[in-house]
């Protein structure tokens, strides 16, 4: 939705963090990452064609969060 596209864009320019505190999603928190990339492709239109990674931060265990990032280098949270 366009109001979830707004927040993902305005959250991922707020967050300021070096990739080294992303890590590989853990065993306790994975989930089929190819769906997950389809799903955000479906709501999102400005989501550019090509690969999607996703990695874990290491802290906010009660609250896991990802980085996202897009084939054209734009990384999201």
């Amino acid at each position: 939705t366009a109001r979830a596209s707004v927040a993902l864009r305005t959250l991922s320019s707020r967050f300021s963090t070096a990739d080294g505190d992303a890590k590989p999603v853990s065993r306790a928190h994975q989930f089929d990452e190819e769906r997950a990339a389809a799903y955000l492709r479906d709501k999102l239109s400005w989501i550019p064609a090509g690969a999607i990674s996703f990695k874990q931060f290491t802290h906010g265990q009660s609250n896991p969060t990802f980085l996202v990032t897009l084939s054209d280098g734009r990384k999201l949270v």
